[in-house]
């Protein structure tokens, strides 16, 4: 009997790492909050200036990883500057963690959506529109910039915006990027989020349509398959270190 539990939760766990490989369809809505504004940036080198940003509305299909419950309507942000989103595209779903690399930059993502969602502030805005491009720019300095004085600057770095009034504070209609990052070091209340990429799988910059995205979960207690199965191992050994023992 213990037996067949191990093997039934190593069978649960192998198959939740398998799943992480396998990919779904992200198709695009349109903005989620009415339009998008037009920013000037630069990017070390390169530049997008004109260029419409925000934030915009996804729905997600037959994604199996994490449960399966990364299906259906989403908020997106992207994470590339220089590629642009396509309406319907094949995707892999990956943790933030796994896409970046970098404990620094995922843990700065989640303490910007934390705030931005823990908050209010895309609903609150006098202006949502200009404030989901605030928050795009602010998602976008994170990921590009590597001068830490220059966080939450958008002047300094290799992550620069060129409009004023997307990074500050314009009195009360919306957060600038800046803001927004400053507002975010600070910010410690609940609710946290789980931040996810929709990763298209092909080299920055090799061709349009193929933009990866940003999405979030707010946390719950309700354990994934991977860490259930690790539980069940867990239960399973320690029930037969007790009986062994007994007997």
């Amino acid at each position: 009997m213990t037996a067949s539990l191990v093997r039934t939760a190593a069978a649960l766990l192998l198959g939740s790492t398998a799943m992480l490989s396998q990919a779904g369809t992200m198709t695009y809505l349109g903005p989620a909050h009415n339009n998008f504004n037009n920013v000037n940036v630069t990017i070390s080198d390169h530049s997008y200036k004109g260029g419409p940003a925000g934030g915009f509305s996804v729905n997600l299909a037959g994604f199996t990883e994490f449960g399966g419950t990364l299906n259906g309507p989403f908020e997106a942000y992207c994470i590339d500057v220089t590629e642009f989103i396509d309406t319907s595209s094949s995707y892999r779903l990956l943790s933030a963690a796994a896409y970046f690399g970098d404990a620094n930059k995922v843990s700065a993502l989640g303490k910007l959506i934390s705030y931005a969602q823990g908050s209010n502030v895309l609903n609150t805005a006098g202006d949502q529109d200009m404030q989901s491009t605030a928050l795009q720019l602010a998602i976008w300095n994170i990921v590009y910039d590597t001068d830490s004085a220059a966080t939450a600057a958008l002047d300094g770095g290799p992550f620069k915006e060129g409009a004023t009034t997307l990074k500050s504070t314009v009195g009360s209609v919306y957060l600038g990027a800046h803001d927004l990052l400053t507002q975010a070091q600070s910010w410690s209340a609940a609710p946290s989020y789980d931040l996810f990429v929709l990763a298209s799988g092909r080299p920055t910059e090799s061709r349009q349509g193929q933009q990866d995205q940003l999405i979030w979960r707010q946390q719950s207690t309700v354990p994934e398959p991977a860490s259930l199965a690790l539980s069940l191992l867990g239960l399973a050994a320690a029930g037969a270190v007790s009986r062994r023992r007994r007997a």
